[in-house]
């Protein structure tokens, strides 16, 4: 469960009031080993670092490593994947893996796997924050800097990176691997149905080269004598 309090605290408490929420994780993690293709609306903003349990990190990247590589990620696929990870072994293995598809199977009611997933980020994002400032807590107390400039120099910093990654999914970087995946299925839509997946262009042969207009493409159609 999310642990938040409202009253009162000192930055020093923070070490008490981790935010994270175990039971989405495991409903994502379940998730995708009762159904593979959910990877295509969750692994759009979850991350095997935004997990709070390392080990459900760990189990979502070998989920994700498997279906790219066009394998069925189940129990035993996925445990084979990790039989070297003493940690994995230690939470249970492939019992664990069970235990949790079992859960999601027989859940009596629909499990929204996108919020469950944003849920999962936005709890990361707000640990990073946190340790950001208390890291500027530290430089301060500490007087590791003597300028407050170079002080405040340090925070935007990382609170400029903890935006970026928060915005990611809104159109950031992608890893190459995510790329490529969903290029190859684009391209095998396009050779199963025969037709421009985009915003079709009014030229046949046009609408072939570039598949259509898709969307946040800027196309400059240009020629010469």
């Amino acid at each position: 469960n999310i642990i938040i309090r409202k009253e009162k605290f000192t930055m020093k408490e923070f070490d008490k009031n981790i935010f994270y929420n175990l039971a989405a994780e495991v409903d994502v993690i379940g998730g995708l080993l009762f159904d593979n293709n959910s990877i295509n609306v969750v692994s759009e903003s979850v991350k095997k670092s935004h997990f709070y349990n390392p080990i459900h990190g760990e189990i979502f990247e070998a989920i994700e490593r498997l279906i790219n590589r066009r394998r069925v990620a189940d129990p035993m696929t996925v445990a084979n994947n990790l039989a070297g990870n003493k940690e994995f072994i230690e939470a249970g293995g492939i019992e664990y893996l069970y235990k949790i598809a079992s859960k999601y199977a027989e859940s009596s009611f629909a499990i929204n796997l996108p919020e469950r997933g944003k849920l999962i980020k936005s709890l990361h994002i707000e640990r990073k924050f946190l340790d950001a400032l208390k890291s500027a807590q530290e430089n301060l107390v500490n007087r590791k800097s003597e300028e407050p400039a170079e002080k405040i120099e340090i925070l935007e910093r990382e609170l400029f990176k903890i935006t970026e990654e928060a915005e990611n999914d809104k159109g950031g970087f992608a890893s190459i691997e995510k790329v490529i995946d969903f290029s190859i299925s684009h391209i095998r839509k396009i050779k199963e149905e025969g037709l421009a997946r985009g915003l079709p262009t009014g030229f046949t042969d046009l609408g072939k080269i570039i598949s259509g207009f898709q969307n946040s493409d800027l196309v400059i159609i240009a020629g010469r004598p």
